[in-house]
């Protein structure tokens, strides 16, 4: 299952302005988590959206687990709402867990504070996922002010489909 969900986050996942339904995100995500250590908690309506908008649920998502050292909950909430051509989607990671926080530099990478030099093997998912947000003319809030608590939010607004 991890596999499926690598390929799915990372992969190519059809072709150029291809669609995937929330569910198989669902699927895979529930697949990555399968071990017990962290719940899901998923929230989406059962529709297909444009494969940067999947791949950045499940990267938030897999950001957010990284929060999360000793186990815990991974919150994610998925709303749109079709505006006559376009449609807004807003996605909210929350990680409830004990000493749940992001790891070195992740705020800055998840928000697009850090430059390319700054990339190593380790911080590259979040800034990865800073990028797909980028891709969508979205950007990425990331919230730590509450204890044992991250939150990770975006707002996708216009017409995003068919520009990939």
């Amino acid at each position: 299952m991890r596999l499926q969900f690598f390929r799915l986050a990372f992969g190519a996942s059809g072709g150029l302005g291809a669609e995937i339904n929330l569910d198989e995100a669902h699927r895979v995500l529930e697949g990555l988590y399968s071990n017990g250590r962290i719940q899901l908690n998923w929230i989406a309506p059962s529709i297909a959206l444009e494969k940067t908008i999947v791949k950045l649920v499940l990267n938030m998502a897999l950001a957010g687990g990284d929060c999360l050292g000793r186990g815990g909950t991974v919150n994610v909430h998925l709303n749109t709402e079709d505006a006559g051509k376009s449609r807004q989607i807003k996605i909210a990671v929350t990680i409830d867990g004990d000493n749940a926080g992001l790891k070195e530099n992740c705020k800055e990478l998840l928000t697009g504070e850090i430059t390319l030099d700054e990339l190593t093997t380790r911080t590259v998912q979040p800034y990865y996922t800073f990028r797909l947000g980028d891709l969508l003319d979205a950007k990425i809030d990331v919230d730590e002010s509450e204890e044992n608590r991250v939150s990770i939010c975006i707002f996708i607004a216009g017409n995003y489909q068919n520009q990939f």
